[in-house]
């Protein structure tokens, strides 16, 4: 379906009536999320540094060889299919487990970006040896 210049991704629910942000996420509405970022973002680009504020796009640091970064795509300004698929995930967007993982971290930690580290043994409920 097109919207506004660019083409929303499908949903697997069509005819889900009036959703808000919960209901949106308890069905994973692809078409919501890509309304969202394509009507109240003022600037594309605020999906490309939320991205990064996430850590999407660039290396965690953690200590295994051959970590790769991802990419964001840049080209959302001026892509609005781009844009909408951006915001669901897709298009070019590249991010590894562990950067996944990371952001759910940062959102269920209030905001704050974890360093991950490796841990090499877990002693008793709560604490660990590096």
């Amino acid at each position: 379906q097109m919207y506004k210049g660019g083409r929303i991704p499908k949903s697997l629910h069509p005819n889900l009536g009036t959703l808000n942000l919960v209901s949106a996420l308890e069905v994973s509405s692809n078409p919501y999320f890509s309304i969202l970022a394509g009507d109240y973002l003022h600037d594309p680009m605020q999906l490309y540094s939320a991205a990064q504020d996430f850590g999407f796009g660039q290396k965690t640091a953690i200590a295994l060889p051959g970590e790769m970064s991802g990419s964001i795509p840049k080209d959302i300004a001026t892509n609005r299919t781009g844009l909408y698929s951006v915001a669901i995930g897709q298009h070019s967007l590249l991010t590894t487990p562990l950067q996944s993982a990371c952001m759910l971290s940062a959102i269920a930690n209030g905001g704050t970006l974890p360093s991950p580290r490796i841990v090499d043994l877990v002693v008793g409920k709560g604490h660990h040896l590096e």
